[in-house]
C-alpha cells in the first residue's frame, strides 16, 4: 500500500474475507483445499475484487427477497472511541465498515475522502 488513511498506525493489516461457497468437505482429485489445520493456503484461494463480491452478495440477497441485511457470523468484538462497545450502535459499525471499504480501496490506489460522521 503506497499511501495509507490518516486512521491507519504502524503496519495494519487489511485482513483477508474468506468465503466458503458450499458446505463441501471432500474433494475431487484436482481441487485444491484453501483452509487446513487452521492454515490457509493462499496460494490455492480465488481472488475476487471487493466490488465484484459485493455486488455479488447483493444479488444473491434480493433473490432471496431481503433489502439490506447485516449478519454477524462470527462473534464481534468492536472498539469505538477508544472503548469496546457493550451495546449496539449503529454509528460505530458504519464507521468500522467505511473504515474497512476505505482502506481496501487505497489497497488498489483509489482515493477517497473520510466522510464527517
Amino acid at each position: 500500500m503506497k499511501r495509507k488513511p490518516a486512521f491507519m498506525q504502524g503496519d495494519d493489516s487489511i485482513g483477508y474475507l474468506l468465503e466458503c461457497e458450499n458446505a463441501r468437505t471432500d474433494f475431487k482429485a484436482g481441487e485444491e483445499k484453501i483452509l487446513e489445520n487452521q492454515t490457509a493456503h493462499m496460494k490455492n484461494y480465488r481472488i475476487e475484487t471487493v466490488g465484484a463480491y459485493l455486488e455479488k452478495r447483493i444479488r444473491a440477497l434480493k433473490r432471496q427477497g431481503c433489502k439490506s441485511m447485516l449478519i454477524f457470523h462470527t462473534p464481534l468484538c468492536l472498539k469505538f472511541q477508544g472503548e469496546y462497545l457493550r451495546e449496539f450502535r449503529s454509528e460505530a459499525i458504519f464507521q468500522a465498515a467505511f473504515r474497512r471499504v476505505m482502506m481496501l480501496d487505497y489497497f488498489v490506489e483509489k482515493y477517497i475522502e473520510k466522510p464527517e460522521f
